[in-house]
């Protein structure tokens, strides 16, 4: 396997040579097993005992030992960008890939369309670093796919993995990075996965209800290597998109973030003070109604999101320091003093 397919290029700065050590990428978790990919070709991997609280995920470089047919993970490499969302039912951030280029945001006009649902996927990704791009699958599903197309921020491909429409543009837009697919299940990211692989590698069924054509069946985060270069990672289907403490709403709505700076007041909240640029464009027609409600919900909900990340890192803080004071009176019981 040459480690450049699957992007190792961009990661090699950061691997000191080490005896018995070799580089590696996680391809696979599932259930606490992790598969790797290295020079030697495909593993499965076991991790040292001091990665078990935060392991590695998929798309992580990591230093593996190679033990016969399996290998141990010894440490990760630094991760240029990490893919991440709040935990679902609340805490803290859920990693969900690493060191990712960019990623396609899959939706399709059978299942969950909702322009707000995208708006929020593009401030996840755009929080990581990462390129966002909206697709609309199963176009050959509806009679007009310009209607719904106009719903999408941005300019989102537009593909049917069923007759191959718009698969080479999304091949081309991949290229050599890696690519990681989100969007809800059954909205067909294993089918364009398929379609791009050539082979039918991603499991599909027939949706109960007869409504489209498949529904997605990916339990499991799995990183594939395209044919002419370039990874895709497939997830699991999302039911909440969660934003953590680093997402920024305005990247999700640069054009009203534009016009929020001209605002009169500099604490504008942008609902009616006199002055607000935002409302005015508004009532002229110049931006959607929805897209400012919106804008203004993300705000909250990052803001809130910011309180109970300060909450957590104080808890912990409170938890390490106690550690250490049990750590000093255990030391001056042991000596005696």
């Amino acid at each position: 396997m040459n480690l450049d397919t699957l992007g190792w290029t961009s990661h090699a700065s950061t691997w000191t040579d080490a005896p018995g050590l070799v580089p590696a990428r996680v391809v696979s978790q599932q259930r606490g097993l992790l598969d790797i990919l290295c020079a030697d070709g495909p593993f499965r991997a076991m991790l040292r005992g001091n990665l078990l609280e935060d392991p590695p995920v998929v798309g992580d470089w990591v230093a593996a030992r190679l033990l016969g047919d399996q290998a141990l993970v010894e440490r990760v490499l630094p991760r240029r960008t990490v893919l991440e969302r709040r935990r679902p039912g609340g805490g803290g951030p859920q990693r969900i890939a690493a060191n990712v280029d960019a990623v396609g945001i899959v939706n399709a006009p059978d299942r969950d369309f909702s322009p707000g649902r995208m708006e929020r996927y593009i401030a996840l990704v755009r929080a990581t670093g990462a390129e966002p791009r909206l697709i609309l699958s199963k176009a050959d599903t509806v009679d007009d796919p310009a209607s719904w197309i106009a719903q999408m921020p941005g300019d989102p491909l537009v593909l049917s993995a069923h007759d191959g429409a718009g698969v080479d543009a999304l091949r081309a837009w991949i290229g050599q990075r890696t690519v990681a697919f989100l969007g809800s299940s059954g909205v067909g990211k294993s089918s364009l996965i398929n379609a791009l692989v050539g082979d039918e590698v991603r499991a599909v069924k027939a949706i109960a209800d007869g409504v489209g054509r498949g529904q997605h069946t990916t339990t499991s985060r799995d990183l594939l290597v395209l044919p002419g270069g370039g990874c895709v990672i497939d997830t699991p289907g999302m039911r909440e998109v969660g934003l953590t403490a680093d997402a920024d709403a305005d990247d999700a709505f640069p054009e009203i973030a534009a016009l929020a700076g001209s605002c009169h007041w500099r604490d504008c909240q942008h609902d009616s003070e006199p002055g607000c640029a935002v409302q005015e464009a508004v009532l002229d027609g110049r931006i959607d109604a929805r897209r400012v409600d919106a804008w203004r919900k993300l705000l909250r909900e990052v803001a809130w999101e910011e309180r109970r990340a300060d909450v957590r890192a104080q808890r912990a803080q409170a938890r390490e320091w106690g550690k250490t004071i049990k750590a000093v009176q255990r030391m001056r019981k042991d000596r005696g003093w």
